[in-house]
Parts: C-alpha cells; sequence; structure tokens
C-alpha cells in the first residue's frame, strides 16, 4: 500500500521560495540529507554524512540540503563546517519541510518521518536502518527508485534507547552509500525525468 501525501499550493510555493533564495536552479541535482532522527542510536554519524557528501562532491557538483527541525540544526551546522551545504533545519514547517524534499533528486536519511515524507511523494531515496527492523517500520513497497540500507544490530541484547553511541549506525560504510546514490541518480538521470 502506497503511503500518499497531499501538498497546498502555498507549501509547495514555500518550498520553490527557498530554492530560489538559495539561487538553486532547477538544472542543479538536489540531494537532501536528513542527519537526525527520533533518538541518538538511529543517528548514522556526522562523520559519516561528512564523508559522502565529500565523496559525491568528487563524483560531480551536486547540490546538497540538510533538513531537520529546529533542535537538529546543530547537526546541520557541525556537517557545514565542513562541507558546501545549504540549511533548512529550523526554517521551514512540517509540510513546507516536505515540500522541499518533493523538490530532491534524492533523499538520504535515517529513520525518521522525513523518510516517510519523501517515500509518500516517491522521492527517489536511501534510508538507513540497523537497531530499529527496516521489516517492521518499512512499507512493503517494491519500486525501483528504493534503497534501504540495513546492517545487522551489534549487540545481541539491544539497550535501544538507552543506547548513547550509535554502534549500529557505524557499521554502514559512507562508500556503499556513496555508490548506491550514484547508482539511484544515474538511473534517474537516463530516464531524464524525476519520478514522479
Amino acid at each position: 500500500l502506497q503511503i500518499k501525501l497531499f501538498l497546498t499550493r502555498q507549501e509547495n510555493q514555500s518550498a520553490q521560495r527557498f530554492l530560489t533564495k538559495h539561487h538553486l536552479s532547477s538544472n542543479a541535482i538536489l540531494i537532501g540529507i536528513q542527519p537526525g532522527a527520533s533518538q541518538k542510536f538511529k543517528q548514522w554519524p556526522i562523520r559519516h554524512f561528512i564523508s559522502l557528501i565529500q565523496s559525491l562532491h568528487r563524483h560531480r557538483n551536486f547540490k546538497f540540503v540538510i533538513f531537520g527541525n529546529q533542535e537538529e540544526r546543530p547537526l546541520a551546522e557541525l556537517i557545514k563546517k565542513k562541507v558546501k551545504v545549504i540549511i533548512s533545519s529550523g526554517e521551514l514547517s512540517l509540510r513546507q519541510s516536505a515540500a522541499l524534499i518533493k523538490k530532491m533528486d534524492l533523499f538520504i536519511t535515517n529513520d525518521t518521518g522525513p523518510m516517510h515524507m519523501a517515500l509518500a511523494q516517491k522521492v527517489p531515496l536511501i534510508s538507513l536502518f540497523s537497531p530499529t527492523d527496516h521489516h517492521l517500520c518499512w512499507p512493503h513497497l517494491d519500486a525501483p527508485h528504493v534503497e534501504v540500507i540495513a546492517k545487522p544490530k551489534t549487540c545481541y541484547s539491544c539497550v535501544g534507547h538507552l543506547c548513547h553511541q550509535p554502534y549500529c549506525m557505524e557499521q554502514i560504510d559512507p562508500l556503499e552509500v556513496s555508490q548506491r546514490a550514484l547508482q539511484l541518480i544515474e538511473t534517474q538521470t537516463d530516464q531524464n525525468i524525476k519520478i514522479s
């Protein structure tokens, strides 16, 4: 069953104004990044996001937009200290952020709400899992534009909310994510259209 999200014209216009404000043309390949999650143990390490962006920059001149709420803005600022990105964290409402996600050519995210917003709008998507079971919280959807990178839990008895370091998420290699991202973008470029 495909979830759907319906946005207003005003929300879509807000997303377009954000892109215009940051001089992001319709010809740019936009990659959205969601570094936060509801719990720290579900967050891919920030240094891995930085490595991923650096790796993708070496291949093509992509434009990166960092998503998140106001509380997650410090994560975006940490990334911006190391690589060139545009921050939307805390600048848009939840639904305006959803409209901006729709503008992305690719969305790379932890297991969190924006992941589902991207999925609902059929935005090409890479989602990162380990401590949570993607079979339980991921919709049963056979879609060529969706990539799930999931690693097994590192603790036999997962401590979940008590875990303050994302040991499970450490297993996901930025190079693997970079390769999957390039494959999705190349497929989309070959089709010469965004998936809609």
